[in-house]
């Protein structure tokens, strides 16, 4: 709020409003099964972007699900990141994505889990790169994944932010006693 980083404000008055919380909260509710599970859903770590060429908001959301295995107390795949999508940031519609099974069903809005490590996409943040020349790479996210009894930060690329080659490259791991839980 302050003009550490600006350059110029000619004909600009700054005006500072008291903000009030919605009365729609949250705007994210949990109903679908896969997201009832552990801490329910949240965009901790997750992201929103404003999609200029598709005209939406798109929202990578973290649900988890515990199940008591494994060096984290989850199983493979316990945080899913899922999608969502919505013309005025307000109101989210969760597609049927058909790309992760979830309980028998692949009707769901759950992205693939991530490949190696306990596939897990933890804290997914995403940026779309409109001037990236390679299509199967406009959209990069980076997430956590715990390998081998370590946290990493892995990355992955999509053309459409749905479909992803996950775990490109090699992860940066995180050495003990740092475990990172932060956003990214």
């Amino acid at each position: 709020l302050d003009d550490g980083i600006v350059y110029s404000t000619d004909d600009a008055v700054r005006r500072l409003h008291r903000p009030r919380r919605y009365e729609g909260n949250p705007v994210l509710k949990v109903d679908r099964p896969w997201e009832s599970a552990g801490g329910g859903v949240y965009l901790f770590g997750g992201t929103v972007l404003y999609d200029e060429e598709d005209g939406v908001f798109k929202m990578w959301y973290r649900a988890s699900s515990p199940t008591g295995h494994g060096p984290t107390g989850l199983g493979e795949g316990g945080y899913k990141a899922c999608y969502a999508t919505s013309t005025d940031g307000l109101t989210w519609e969760k597609p049927n994505l058909g790309l992760r099974e979830i309980d028998g069903s692949k009707d769901n809005n759950v992205l693939p889990p991530a490949k190696d490590g306990m596939q897990f996409i933890r804290r997914p943040n995403l940026i779309k790169d409109y001037e990236e020349s390679d299509p199967e790479r406009r959209y990069k996210m980076i997430y956590m994944d715990n390998i081998e009894g370590s946290w990493g930060l892995s990355k992955g690329f999509s053309a459409d932010g749905m479909h992803w080659d996950m775990n490109v490259g090699e992860p940066h791991r995180f050495e003990r006693p740092v475990a990172p839980n932060g956003v990214l």
